[in-house]
């Protein structure tokens, strides 16, 4: 058989030497195995060690970086916030001046309006004074004087002093 050991023979068995040594042998063998084996547990355990630091490390770092994004992520969450309502203040500011805007347009609408209606007036007093004019110059050289068209003179100035004072309050505004 493969691996048997065969032993010389004595008068009583086996010849102690035989056995004695390769017993020797196989305790040299088993010890060499083990100091081996230990030496493999050994450097096996460094090995680990080094694995189990290098993950601790390799995990802190994971959790630092994962709390860095956390905290990376809220700012930008509140920079986002904060432009939005910046942007949203910006309109409700821009939609007031608009209005603010508008609402001194109107009222130079209604003032243009309003000389434009004064201007009407007076052109009206204006060509209806010298149509008059032009009638009283007509009857004087004709010799006929109509005391009536004095009177429309002075409503002519009634009209002329009230455009003026419109016109000095509107200036004023």
């Amino acid at each position: 058989m493969a691996g048997e050991k065969h032993f010389g023979t004595a008068l009583f068995g086996f010849n102690k030497q035989d056995v004695n040594s390769y017993i020797e042998d196989l305790v040299k063998r088993y010890e060499n195995k083990i100091k081996e084996y230990e030496a493999e547990i050994d450097r096996l355990t460094k090995e680990n060690e080094e694995l189990r630091e290098k993950y601790e490390k390799i995990a802190a770092e994971e959790e630092r970086i994962y709390q860095e994004k956390e905290r990376i992520a809220e700012v930008l969450i509140q920079a986002q916030e904060k432009a939005q309502l910046m942007i949203d203040e910006a309109r409700k500011k821009a939609i007031e001046e608009k209005n603010k805007i508008q609402e001194i347009t109107e009222k130079e609408k209604e003032k243009l309006v309003d000389m434009k209606e004064q201007i009407r007036a007076l052109k009206t007093v204006i060509t209806n004074t010298l149509k008059k004019y032009e009638e009283q110059l007509d009857s004087i050289a004709s010799g006929a004087f109509d005391v009536n068209l004095l009177d429309d003179d002075r409503a002519l100035d009634e009209v002329a002093s009230s455009t003026e004072s419109e016109e000095q309050i509107t200036v004023r505004e």
